[in-house]
């Protein structure tokens, strides 16, 4: 059912519900005014219903309960169909008994005049906007046409009437001079009416407009809760599922990492005696060694000591995935570590006829705070690149800098250049990525975990330093690590 005959159907049973209220108050005046006769009525036979206030008063209260009832049972799905009946038949009930009451009441005609501003009034919601102008005009020709009738002789004779017109008392040209000012002021307040029920009807289309809109809004807010709802509940299956996958790589995850960790420990003691073996052989301290025997076994350290940075690599990543890398602070001279940490490269070098050279200040630098044990893997690991990397006959040059040492930060620079083949441009942004190889590194030496420069990278920055590079394809690389003199209080 439209909203608009909805509210129509209100308004009738709201007029109907006012009208008991003037009903009894028009009646209750018009018994006063016919006091006296009411005395007279025998009241024994049912002589009384010819009485015509009775008879109005009956007829009143009986058609507005006819009114009410049919609003009652009219049906919400039908009512564009029967409330415009209902509105009509409202007010030419009004009509009729205003006209009967005035019939009745000639000497108090002027006063019940007033009464049919009731109808054109109510035609405001009854009707649509010419309504009010249309019932005012009917009004005022129906309010003539009983003052012009009454005043003919041929109309009492017509009603048979034996009483003297008590309308006679008054010169007929008044009667009709006040009936045509009625009949003005009906078209005035019709009109004005008529303006006020077009802005009801526009604020009404307005009204229903909007209830239109929001009912789409609101069916559209439906759907979309449905698909929200939908979506939510495939989320929350699919969360599940991800929730289970989850517990699945942390335990896999977990199982790794203990797996890592017991082999690279047990790897780990092994592979130092073989070391020692291999140092113990090569310095003669086991008996003279020729050229030949010397570079098979040069070749076999330096395998055995990538062995050993492979495993300290593992166990490292192993302790950044499990949270419980623990530094420890310890008063360092660069100077020292380095040229310790170059010695170890020194045979892998030369076996490559790589010139191999460390440049450090001609002044001593101070010790600066760090852990000693992790900043020798990461010089490891660069050295170790450098020269992996580089052809025969190319250049591996390790330079200790001292120049942001009276700066603001307070920092010395270690710079490990080589002339290898350098970082493709495409994978640059991947350098430092864990299990990361480039593609030209991998052409060059298939063997390598790709973990190095990610592990490097983590050590400097628990630092507090940064270590960055600079590499063109094809002509070598520099990598810079800047390490702070001291470290600040947590």
């Amino acid at each position: 059912m439209s909203n608009l005959y909805s509210f129509k159907l209100e308004a009738n049973k709201w007029v109907i519900k006012a009208r008991w209220f003037y009903l009894l108050l028009v009646s209750f005046i018009c018994l006063a005014l016919s006091w006296p006769k009411l005395l007279l009525i025998d009241w024994s036979n049912l002589n009384w219903l010819s009485e015509p206030v009775l008879f109005l008063f009956a007829i009143s209260f009986l058609g507005n309960l006819f009114l009410l009832v049919m609003s009652r049972i009219i049906d919400l799905e039908t009512a564009h169909r029967h409330v415009p009946i209902l509105s009509f038949l409202q007010i030419v009930f009004e009509v009729i008994i205003i006209s009967l009451f005035i019939y009745d009441y000639q000497a108090n005609s002027q006063i019940l005049s007033s009464l049919f501003f009731i109808p054109i009034v109510e035609s405001i919601v009854l009707f649509g906007n010419h309504g009010p102008l249309i019932v005012s005009m009917v009004i005022g020709v129906i309010l003539n046409a009983i003052i012009f009738l009454v005043n003919l002789s041929g109309w009492e004779f017509l009603l048979k009437k034996t009483e003297s017109d008590i309308l006679n008392k008054f010169p007929a040209s008044s009667i009709f001079t006040w009936s045509l000012i009625f009949s003005a002021i009906y078209l005035v307040v019709g009109s004005v009416s008529s303006y006020i029920a077009k802005q009801i009807s526009l604020r009404e289309k307005k009204l229903e407009e909007e209830m239109v809109n929001n009912q789409v809004q609101i069916n559209a807010l439906r759907n979309f809760n449905k698909e929200l709802e939908k979506d939510t509940r495939e989320l929350q299956a699919k969360d599940f599922e991800l929730s289970r996958a989850n517990q699945r790589l942390e335990t896999l995850e977990e199982a790794k990492s203990k797996f890592v960790s017991v082999t690279a420990h047990q790897l780990r003691t092994p592979l130092s005696a073989i070391k020692w073996t291999f140092d113990m052989i090569l310095t003669g301290g086991l008996g003279p060694v020729n050229v030949e025997q010397k570079e098979f076994l040069t070749k076999g350290f330096a395998s055995t000591q990538r062995m050993i940075r492979i495993v300290n690599d593992l166990l490292h990543v192993d302790q950044m995935d499990t949270d419980k890398i623990d530094l420890k602070y310890e008063k360092v001279d660069l100077n020292s570590l380095l040229e310790s940490v170059s010695f170890e490269f020194t045979n892998q070098a030369t076996s490559k006829e790589i010139k191999f050279e460390v440049k450090t200040p001609a002044k001593a630098l101070p010790e600066i705070e760090a852990d000693q044990v992790k900043l020798r893997i990461v010089l490891e690991n660069l050295i170790d690149n450098a020269i992996k990397y580089t052809p025969k006959g190319g250049v591996v040059t390790i330079t200790l800098s001292d120049a942001k040492l009276n700066t603001a930060q307070s920092m010395i620079e270690v710079i490990v250049s080589d002339s290898g083949i350098g970082i493709p441009e495409s994978e640059k942004s991947k350098i430092f990525s864990k299990f990361f190889r480039a593609t030209n590194a991998i052409r060059t030496e298939p063997d390598g975990s790709g973990i190095g420069l990610y592990i490097s990278k983590d050590i400097i920055e628990k630092h507090g330093g940064s270590l960055w590079y600079e590499s063109s394809s094809e002509k070598g690389s520099s990598f810079h690590l800047a390490l702070p003199m001291r470290q600040r209080a947590v």
